[in-house]
C-alpha cells in the first residue's frame, strides 16, 4: 500500500512538469524563406511513348512567407505563401546544342505541408503546392515575348517533398522535389499525313535548396 502510494504521488509531482514541457514543445513560428531552384517541364502523352522533348532545366528562384505550428513533439504543419518562377529551357533544334529559347512561368504559390520532426534538428515535410499562373513569357534570340495563352490551365495542383534541418533555432536549410499534378498545356500530336497520335502534356517540376529565417 506504502509503495503504491509513493508511485501515485510522483506521478502528481511530475505531471505539472511534463505539461510544461509539452506545452513548450507547441509553438508557432512566422518568417520568410527563399530559394534557388532548378526548374523542369516534364512532357508525357496519354496516346503516345513518353517523351522528354528538349526541355532542361533552368535556374530560378522563390519567395516566401512562412507561418508554422508544431503541436507537441514530433508532428507540425506550415503554409508559405507567395511567389515561385517555374518554366524550363529549350533547344527546338535536336541537330545542335545549345539553349535558343525560355520558358519563364510566373506563380502565386502555397505550399501545404505536414512536418515531421526526426530529432530535435532534423524534419521532413510532404504535402500539396497549390499555385496560379498569372503571367508567362518565351525568350528567344528575337526578344521576350507574352506567351501566357499557351498554358491550358492557370491553376496548378502539385506534390511536394522536403528534408529540412534547423542550424540555429531561427534559421533552416533545405532540400525539396516538386511534381506538378495537373498538366499547365496539352498539345495534339499527328503524323505526316494528319493522322491523330495522341495528346502531349507538359507539367511543371523543381528542386529546390531552401533558405529559412523564422521567428
Amino acid at each position: 500500500m506504502k509503495k503504491i502510494s509513493l508511485i501515485f504521488l510522483t506521478v502528481i509531482l511530475l505531471s505539472p512538469i511534463n505539461a510544461k514541457a509539452s506545452e513548450r514543445e507547441r509553438e508557432w513560428r512566422i518568417g520568410v524563406a527563399a530559394g534557388f531552384d532548378m526548374a523542369d517541364v516534364r512532357v508525357a502523352s496519354q496516346d503516345l511513348v513518353t517523351s522528354g522533348g528538349t526541355y532542361m532545366s533552368m535556374p530560378s528562384f522563390n519567395l516566401n512567407g512562412y507561418l508554422g505550428y508544431r503541436n507537441g513533439r514530433f508532428l507540425g504543419l506550415s503554409m508559405e505563401p507567395g511567389f515561385i518562377r517555374k518554366g524550363a529551357q529549350r533547344n527546338s533544334d535536336y541537330r545542335y546544342n545549345y539553349i535558343d529559347t525560355k520558358y519563364e512561368m510566373n506563380y502565386f504559390h502555397m505550399p501545404v505541408l505536414v512536418d515531421l520532426y526526426l530529432t530535435k534538428r532534423l524534419s521532413v515535410s510532404a504535402g500539396p503546392e497549390l499555385g496560379y499562373l498569372f503571367s508567362a513569357y518565351v525568350k528567344t534570340v528575337d526578344g521576350r515575348f507574352d506567351c501566357i495563352q499557351l498554358y491550358t490551365n492557370r491553376f496548378e495542383v502539385s506534390g511536394l517533398f522536403g528534408v529540412q534541418y534547423s542550424l540555429f533555432k531561427w534559421f533552416d536549410v533545405g532540400l525539396r522535389y516538386n511534381r506538378g499534378l495537373m498538366y499547365t498545356s496539352a498539345t495534339t500530336q499527328t503524323n505526316d499525313i494528319g493522322d491523330i497520335l495522341g495528346e502531349e502534356r507538359e507539367y511543371n517540376q523543381y528542386w529546390q535548396l531552401m533558405l529559412r529565417i523564422k521567428i
